[in-house]
């Protein structure tokens, strides 16, 4: 196939369970040019796919790099989506994707069949394709023939390859083989090089012993438990018929702790706790319901069962089988397809009823001040809001938040990164800043979504004004500063992220390639990626560095800067833990202060600290969280910690006890109408504090920290209850 066909090319995929008709090449390096037009038909007949979206999940046969990609749509009405091919499809080697069809209104998924990208720095030759048709024939028998597959099958394959060793000879260059080896490294074979002569030991088989200890038929059955719902449905556990799903059902206790690596959908959904009546107790996040890459899950208070749905499309290759087949194994036996990890009690939060009704009572306070908001910063015309930061300089209020004025949805292919700022005695007067929509180009590539947008201030003449992008289907860090004198903005320009030595820009691969290089293990990264709001500064070695924590999906960790500009990776959390999404910093001397949310099937987030002199993690202590973001701030000399201890209809003020963290508690909580995200500044020794309503406001309010006190609240109680 030319390469040159690639370009642009349309790929037509039928939802009507047709395949794709031959693999497609990449060239490394020559990512920006090329693009892939996505046609998506419905048993041969245009489809108006207004509302859905499009991913591409992929999987290299050869290694562990794995991800999606958010495609754009080129024209929904008449299906049409056009994918830039990202860097991290561009290292040699095979790849399995799947194409994923959303409407999340409606609750409805469609995957694809595989669709297989051939990442390459040469043509395919001949002898390629010889090897590659010898590599078909042994996945097809491992496949149709697995756990049985005998000796002597596969020695007869050994001899079909040694017969081509003559062929190999001859025709093989240094570059073929290089390709041919990547190529071939997931199938369990090897091949070796010497001078560019192939050895008479060209094929062998590595893991017979492994391929054979599996039995599939014994802990799955055929098809799927339906697991959608909301918590508390009752849940039929009887199997339904479905192809190409996988069912297990294990018993399991409180804290107990899994690891799952798979492929489910919104119904049924990977992975799913139920009582001991069959009652929906937690299940997958609907917005990640189809692929998870050794996700931890821990099981909540109430849970008796465990059920799992693996999607197992047609597969293509003998290291697909041992994916996803069986996933990861048990630590004792491999019989089930998810590894517990261990058995782990929980730490939580020490409370005591006394700390209970002070909260609640100087709660109500703290819901009042709240309620009496003194500005909505959304902007006539936006029809969604989200994710505010600010600052007040010289009485001057500064404020970021992403909007949509497309849909109400939060679609970060429809959003526009938003600045505004007004005078504090003349809040009406705002002046609002489109920083960056859909369809702009930086550094020469289109945006095609935006997220998270971000204020950070380290002195009253600069603000910094950054967002994520993404740009030729990967997510980068970017940033415009805004002179506080002159009023004015600067060109946009890219973060970057250090580790060690290593420097790249502040992308997905930017930041994989850094960690990678100084041999530091992280969770799965991929998708947007954030920068916490909130700053805090250390001197060290005569500068100041400003803490903050980043975040990718379940990665989180902690970054500082001196510039606002290079951030520079400290640590992230080494103990098991559910992480995802922000992750709240603070340094205060020696420790860094860390909350982070965990996954929404979790009751609680962690909160624990880092020892910088040391580079030890204390034990984390776990806190009842509803899973929003949350923000540290300090006032007279204390640490709080403003979270949602149960839903997003509440907020709590917790007190950071630094020395002892089990015995921190929440001071205030109040009851509010679907308010979350808050955070807080402190100006001329006030308290302010900015959060989503609804996902339609942007309000800044004022609060105190004046509280009733226990003991008060205490006589109060005799009087009314004690003769």
């Amino acid at each position: 196939m030319s390469l040159d066909n690639f370009r642009n090319r349309t790929i037509i995929w039928d939802t009507v369970n047709k395949g794709f008709p031959q693999p497609i090449q990449i060239m490394q390096g020559d990512v920006n040019a090329r693009t892939l037009s996505v046609k998506i038909i419905d048993n041969g007949g245009e489809i108006d796919l207004t509302g859905h979206s499009l991913k591409l999940t992929y999987q290299y046969t050869n290694s562990s790099n794995s991800g999606f990609v958010m495609i754009p749509p080129e024209n929904l009405t008449k299906g049409e989506f056009i994918l830039v091919i990202p860097t991290e499809m561009t290292k040699a080697g095979v790849i399995e994707a799947n194409l994923i069809l959303l409407n999340e209104d409606k609750e409805q998924v469609i995957v694809s069949k595989n669709l297989t990208f051939i990442s390459d720095n040469s043509t395919v030759t001949d002898l390629a394709q010889e090897v590659n048709n010898k590599i078909d024939d042994f996945t097809k028998l491992l496949l149709e023939n697995m756990p049985q597959v005998m000796r002597s099958e596969l020695n007869d394959l050994h001899a079909q390859t040694d017969s081509n060793t003559s062929n190999i000879e001859l025709k093989t260059n240094q570059t073929d083989f290089d390709n041919l080896q990547t190529t071939v490294n997931s199938q369990g074979i090897e091949i070796s090089m010497l001078e560019n002569n192939v050895q008479s030991n060209t094929s062998r088989i590595t893991n017979l012993e492994q391929i054979r200890s599996v039995n599939f038929a014994k802990n799955y059955v055929l098809g799927v438990i339906n697991t959608t719902g909301s918590i508390g449905t009752n849940i039929n556990t009887t199997v339904q018929s479905v192809a190409n799903f996988r069912c297990v059902t294990l018993s399991c206790t409180v804290g107990q702790k899994f690891r799952v690596h798979g492929t489910g959908g919104i119904s049924p959904k990977l992975w799913a706790f139920l009582d001991s009546g069959n009652n929906l107790v937690a299940s997958q996040d609907r917005a990640y319901a189809y692929v998870q890459q050794d996700v931890i899950i821990t099981v909540p208070v109430g849970a008796t069962k465990l059920i799992v749905n693996f999607n197992v499309p047609t597969l293509q290759s003998a290291a697909q089988a041992l994916l996803c087949e069986y996933d990861v194994t048990t630590v004792d036996n491999n019989e089930h397809a998810i590894e517990i990890i261990e058995n782990q009690s929980y730490n939580p939060i020490q409370t005591i009823e006394e700390d209970t009704i002070s909260s609640f009572i100087n709660g109500i306070h703290f819901s009042d001040e709240l309620h009496n908001h003194i500005t909505d910063f959304a902007k006539p015309g936006d029809l969604m809001v989200h994710v505010s930061s600010f600052c007040i300089i010289n009485d001057i209020v500064y404020m970021t938040y992403y909007a949509n004025t497309i849909s109400a949805s939060e679609n970060p292919a429809q959003h526009t990164a938003r600045f505004a700022h007004c005078p504090l005695n003349d809040l009406s007067n705002k002046i609002f800043v489109d920083l960056c929509n859909i369809g702009d180009t930086i550094n020469g590539k289109t945006v095609t979504a935006i997220y998270d947008t971000i204020l950070l201030r380290k002195d009253d003449t600069t603000l910094y004004l950054m967002w994520t992008v993404a740009l030729g289907g990967e997510y980068y860090r970017v940033y415009k500063t805004f002179d506080v004198a002159t009023q004015t903005i600067s060109d946009v320009s890219i973060n970057t992220f250090t580790v060690g030595a290593t420097t790249n820009k502040f992308s997905i691969s930017g930041m994989s390639s850094s960690l990678d290089a100084n041999n530091i293990t992280y969770k799965p990264i991929s998708g947007d990626i954030g920068i916490m709001q909130k700053l805090s500064k250390r001197v060290e070695g005569g500068t100041t560095y400003y803490y903050t924590g980043s975040y990718v999906g379940p990665f989180n960790c902690i970054i500082k800067s001196s510039d606002l500009i290079n951030w520079i990776y400290v640590s992230h959390p080494v103990f098991v833990n559910d992480s995802q999404w922000e992750n709240s910093v603070y340094v205060i001397g020696d420790k860094v202060f860390y909350f982070c949310r965990q996954y929404a099937y979790s009751q609680f987030g962690f909160l624990t600290f880092y020892n910088i002199v040391t580079g030890q993690w204390s034990d984390p202590v776990m806190v009842y969280d509803a899973q929003s973001r949350s923000d540290f701030f300090m006032y007279n000399d204390v640490l709080y910690l403003v979270h949602a201890p149960k839903d997003r209809n509440h907020i709590a003020i917790m007190q950071i006890d630094q020395t002892c963290l089990n015995r921190s508690r929440d001071i205030k909580v109040a009851k509010v109408p679907d308010y979350f995200y808050p955070f807080t500044q402190i100006y001329n020794g006030e308290l302010y504090m900015s959060f989503t309503q609804t996902r339609q406001h942007i309000w800044l309010s004022k609060f105190t920290m004046n509280a009733i006190s226990t003991d008060t609240i205490i006589d109060k109680f005799k009087q009314l209850f004690l003769p």
